[in-house]
């Protein structure tokens, strides 16, 4: 009797738990830049936390339409802390989902409405000033500085950003963030489009995966011969027994260390890569389609390390992305088999700067300021030398303009990592080919991009 009492009170305890736990947390959010984004484009949500009564470790997910983004976090009992997490949608809804989940279940949800502009119509973002009225003459949506994106992908989808006279200065991440995105939206009205084959494996499988293979299977046929010893041999002696037994401990241990230990635990990524140097910047934009090779059977987590931006996967009913409580990009495998391989697309910006020019009357050098050599550089048509070949670390090279114009791209290739990956369960062995470009400033001093008198208060 006394141990049914006990039996009642603990299910009474943990069917409280789940309501308990329901309320703990409050959710806030808002979504785009002044409620108003564009299909097809990064649209920043801000997420506010505040664990009143309970410690919450879960995830903020965001569903809009097809698309899916989640974030890992962690709070304290009694802590608020506030998230700004990014997701894009051709399929756009007028509101986006925005849940609280711990343990399979959600603890608090809340739909937030956002605006979409068509396509083809011009988007302005103004500036709002502190403590004014925000100005609509001209603007398609107002946002205060304060509140403005810490990532480039904030302003994706505008095309002008207009300052009111007083706005509050920006902090360091936001002014990193407008910069690189003044530096992508440049190259958008370019006309410079990158785009990125999909890698090409070498053989089906890695050695180390051949390998374990091999030995999975000599393992299984070693079972199967002492079996059939086994049942052939009508006097068993007890010495027998312990050695099969052995036999299928050391074995099973071996089996499932194969592709754990040693070589065989890396994970195998191959990834063609587009990056495109953001002026001014010292950073570049990545392009890059890859696939992830799995060593054994396990679960793995690939994460992109030092990165603003995304690792995308495909899911069934549309495009998926994964962070860390940190907001590092996770490529989650799943359960995977050995062998198993993934595919993945990253789109981020990067502290990285290979390449450096710089002009003087029609002549423009550039060099090569990475550790590593950088192959087949050429200049662009309209250069007094177009093929380059092989720059070491350290060397210059220089050519005439030949033409009047703007939009030439100095490129080279690189035959080695730009993101720095890690995972769950093992080490990393990553191979890349990218291609580098770096946009040649104008031997004009007054130019489309670069105006001698450019719009007062506006940045495009």
């Amino acid at each position: 009797m006394r141990r049914l009492r006990s039996l009642l009170l603990l299910a009474l305890l943990v069917s409280g738990a789940a309501p308990a736990l329901a309320g703990a947390a409050t959710l806030t959010a808002e979504a785009g830049l002044g409620g108003m984004s564009r299909p097809g484009r990064w649209t920043p949500v801000r997420v506010s936390v505040d664990a009143s009564s309970a410690d919450i470790t879960g995830e903020i997910v965001l569903d809009w339409g097809s698309a899916r983004a989640r974030r890992a976090i962690s709070l304290s009992a009694g802590s608020r802390k506030q998230f700004e997490l990014y997701i894009r949608t051709p399929d756009v809804r007028e509101a986006i989902v925005v849940r609280l989940a711990s343990d399979g279940r959600d603890l608090a949800s809340v739909e937030v409405p956002i605006r979409v502009a068509r396509p083809e119509d011009a988007l302005t973002l103004c500036v709002a000033a502190a403590n004014a009225w925000p100005v609509t003459r001209g603007c398609s949506t107002t946002q205060s500085a304060a509140r403005l994106p810490h990532s480039w992908r904030g302003y994706d989808a505008v095309d002008e950003v207009v300052w009111a006279a007083g706005a509050q200065p920006l902090q360091a991440d936001q002014q990193i963030a407008l910069a690189q995105w003044k530096a992508i939206h440049a190259l958008e009205e370019s006309g410079i489009s990158p785009s990125v084959a999909v890698p090409q494996m070498p053989s089906p499988l890695s050695a180390s995966a051949r390998r374990a293979i091999v030995w999975v299977a000599g393992y299984v046929l070693a079972i199967a011969v002492a079996g059939f010893a086994f049942t052939r041999i009508r006097a068993r002696s007890l010495t027998l027994y312990p050695a099969v037994g052995l036999l299928v401990v050391v074995g099973s241990a071996a089996a499932l260390a194969a592709g754990r230990v040693g070589p065989g635990a890396e994970v195998r990524i191959q990834q063609s890569v587009v990056a495109e140097q953001l002026s001014d910047t010292g950073s570049a934009l990545i392009l890059s389609r890859g696939i992830a090779e799995f060593p054994s059977f396990g679960e793995f987590e690939l994460r992109a390390r030092g990165i603003d931006g995304a690792i995308g996967t495909s899911q069934a009913r549309g495009r998926s992305w994964r962070y860390d409580e940190d907001g590092a990009p996770l490529m989650p495998s799943g359960i995977v088999g050995l062998g198993t391989r993934r595919s993945f697309e990253l789109e981020a910006v990067v502290d990285f700067q290979a390449l450096v020019a710089s002009v003087q009357g029609r002549t423009v050098r550039v060099s090569n300021h990475s550790s590593h050599a950088l192959d087949e550089c050429r200049f662009p048509d309209g250069f007094s030398k177009e093929r380059v070949g092989t720059l070491s670390p350290g060397q210059t090279v220089e050519a005439e303009r030949l033409m009047a114009g703007d939009d030439a791209s100095f490129t080279c290739t690189l035959a080695a990592p730009i993101v720095d990956y890690t995972v769950t369960n093992g080490d990393v062995r990553s191979e890349s080919t990218a291609v580098v470009m770096l946009q040649l400033p104008s031997t004009n001093p007054c130019n489309p991009r670069n105006p001698c008198s450019p719009r007062e208060g506006s940045e495009r």
